[in-house]
């Protein structure tokens, strides 16, 4: 499990976090635990789908219908800790969240507000479902690393989202994260997410509020 304090990782690692989080508007991979794409039914030989099913494996459907409703701008308040787990340190900004590619992928630009040394955090994620995984995924890069980070997960049946991956902050150095989202109502949604240690969440690192502007 990868350290966040002692050496100054612990920035980059919450930056990265900060802006995956936001960006991708918390849903960035849900889907109902007993929902999937109709997937394509393999032939009884063992072949490959034909290719009619293998032509609705290429199609938006209504896994990426859910993802509508993250379209527009938002505001985003909340806070995340750094080398020192008792200290929040706020984190607000607006993000503009847009429908891409003919209703395939949710396009994210996220820009905080300027620090007081002058600095603003800048980010951008991609949003979408692989109906070959059968499962939501998104994707977040950002001004504060040179790598990217990739996460999977569903929706629990009460509609809350849970996802978890991994990103390798410094050579060697790899963090488990898991974010849980959920719609207050069309317009507001909150965001948490946590250290992933042997499969446990173990410590909360931050929370977000974002509202439609």
């Amino acid at each position: 499990m990868a350290r966040t304090s002692g050496n100054g990782n612990g920035l980059l690692v919450l930056g990265l976090a900060a802006g995956l989080v936001v960006g991708v508007g918390g849903t960035m991979w849900l889907t109902s635990s007993n929902a999937h794409a109709a997937q394509p039914e393999m032939k009884a030989d063992g072949g490959q789908p034909d290719a009619m099913d293998a032509e609705a494996l290429m199609q938006p459907n209504e896994h990426h219908k859910k993802l509508e409703k993250h379209v527009g701008t938002w505001r985003t308040e909340g806070w995340f800790i750094m080398d020192d787990p008792t200290q929040r340190i706020p984190i607000n900004g607006t993000s503009v969240q847009t429908m891409e590619m003919d209703g395939r992928y949710i396009f994210t630009k996220f820009t905080g507000d300027e620090a007081p040394d002058g600095s603003v955090f800048r980010g951008a994620g991609v949003l979408g479902y692989d109906n070959v995984k059968q499962m939501y995924f998104g994707s977040w890069l950002d001004n504060m690393g040179t790598g990217m980070m990739v996460q999977y997960g569903n929706m629990t049946d009460d509609g809350e989202i849970v996802v978890e991956g991994d990103f390798e902050y410094a050579p060697g150095e790899i963090m488990t994260m898991c974010n849980r989202t959920k719609f207050l109502d069309d317009n507001t949604y909150v965001e948490s997410f946590f250290m992933v240690v042997g499969g446990d969440e173990v410590m909360q690192l931050g929370e977000l509020k974002n509202t439609r502007k």
